[in-house]
């Protein structure tokens, strides 16, 4: 997984960085943790051993108020030969406190999407540490700015590939992209009926490196920058408020996701040295406040 700050389709060129490469038989930290731990680190007794579960003082009058927020995000590759196996995470992510259009909307488009809590990730941090052959990438937590647009790229490289979309009428249209990548892009605000919570959009967008370049100004001086074409699919995007201590899973819809082409399949699942692999995305959103003297 890669992290492209600021990265849109009619934005700058991405930030260029090394790819990390995910490693088999990992083993995957709670999203929100630091440290790097492997198969032979003993699990948490409780999800809440590694994260603050209690909230901080709020800051008094003399004090001036600063917002933090920092998004954890941790990929986890399983083979499509374990689904049995990750379904059963699914019980640990609540798929009825999402609109059921948007629940809709997502299956049709190939994914699958659920709220999990901390609490319950040494139960979930458990069923993964089961399946064989799995594959962990587990970046640093990152801090963005409200409005922010980070990319997440799920491809290792450029591919030539034809993705279909459901669109909320109901129509299902298809578009090839030679030499493309996949990527998330993912971008908040804070919901302003709740100052402790996030309105996440998670869109999947398929970018196209073009020939030529140009000249620009940016705010790190003239830079050089690359063509580039691409296409934000909305229809299979979200928006949905997120709390501190929830934790997002998405994921490739069993079934819906095996369609030719649909979006779902074509950004969570992969073939890795001849075995079919399905994606997890982990996503924890920590929102913190501190105040500083005036």
């Amino acid at each position: 997984m890669v992290f492209c700050p600021g990265c849109e389709l009619t934005g700058r060129k991405p930030a260029e960085s090394s790819p990390r490469t995910p490693t088999d038989q990992n083993s995957p930290d709670e999203p929100g943790t630091t440290d790097q731990k492997t198969d032979s680190d003993p699990a948490p007794s409780s999800g809440a051993s590694a994260v603050e579960l209690i909230e901080k003082p709020r800051p008094t009058s003399s004090s001036q108020l600063t917002l933090d927020i920092v998004f954890n995000i941790l990929l986890v590759q399983t083979p499509r030969s374990e689904r049995s196996a990750t379904q059963a995470l699914w019980d640990y992510y609540d798929e009825e406190r999402i609109d059921p259009e948007l629940l809709g909307r997502m299956r049709d488009n190939g994914f699958r999407i659920g709220l999990g809590r901390v609490e319950d990730w040494a139960a979930i941090r458990g069923i993964l540490e089961t399946i064989e052959d799995r594959r962990v990438n587990h970046p640093e937590p990152i801090r963005i700015p409200p409005g922010y647009p980070l990319g997440l790229e799920l491809d290792s490289g450029p591919r030539d590939q034809t993705i279909f979309s459901v669109a909320t009428d109901g129509v299902l249209s298809g578009t090839t992209w030679n030499e493309s990548r996949n990527v998330l892009r993912l971008q908040y605000v804070i919901d302003p009926e709740s100052p402790r919570r996030v309105l996440v959009e998670l869109v999947p967008e398929v970018r196209q490196r073009l020939k030529g370049s140009e000249w620009a100004f940016t705010s790190d001086g003239l830079l050089q920058q690359s063509h580039y074409d691409g296409r934000a699919y909305a229809e299979a995007g979200i928006l949905m408020p997120i709390e501190s201590g929830q934790i997002v899973l998405l994921g490739p819809s069993a079934g819906d996701s095996d369609v030719y082409g649909i979006i779902g399949g074509a950004f969570l699942t992969e073939e890795i040295l001849g075995t079919e692999y399905d994606s997890l995305v982990f996503l924890r959103p920590e929102v913190n406040y501190g105040g500083r003297d005036n």
